[in-house]
Order: C-alpha cells, then sequence, then structure tokens
C-alpha cells in the first residue's frame, strides 16, 4: 500500500510539472509608445488569449506603468491557477 501511495504521489507530481512546461504567460512592454503591457497567454508556446493594460493614451486603464504591469501579472498567475483547476479538479476542493 505504501508504494501505491508513492507511485501516485509521483505520478501527481510528473503531471503538475507538465502542466507548468505546458501553460505560461508573457508580459511584454507595448511596442506603439502608448505605455504599458500586453499580456500573452500560452498553451503550448501558441497564443490563446491575452489582454492590454494600458497607462498612457486614449485607452487607459492604469495611473501608471507599475500598476500596469502588476495587474498583468495578476491576471496570468490567475489565468495558470484556473488552467491548474481545470487539469487537476480534485486537488482544487
Amino acid at each position: 500500500m505504501h508504494s501505491t501511495f508513492n507511485t501516485r504521489t509521483f505520478d501527481i507530481a510528473h503531471q503538475a510539472a507538465q502542466t507548468s512546461q505546458r501553460f505560461s504567460f508573457e508580459i511584454v512592454p507595448h511596442q506603439s509608445g502608448t505605455g504599458g503591457y500586453a499580456l500573452r497567454l500560452l498553451d503550448d508556446g501558441l497564443e490563446v488569449g491575452g489582454g492590454q493594460f494600458c497607462a498612457q493614451g486614449k485607452a487607459v486603464q492604469f495611473g501608471d506603468d507599475q500598476s500596469a504591469y502588476d495587474e498583468a501579472l495578476a491576471t496570468g498567475c490567475a489565468w495558470l491557477a484556473s488552467r491548474q483547476t481545470d487539469v487537476f479538479p480534485d486537488l482544487s476542493h
């Protein structure tokens, strides 16, 4: 019984490592000179979503670049957490 537990623990850890390698995100500065950042959500290296976090210009959402970056980071981290919940629903309770 002890070895079955260890095998299951290893299987879960292995799946978690694969999941963390599969899902990722990037935060890149806007190239248009408007300030802020673009968030790219990636699944196996392919962009599957994202958003714009503007600090200047017509679509201002945040007071400064740091606030825009912080919100992009929080959004990316929340997305990663949601991917883990989808992959491991039993562990999310």
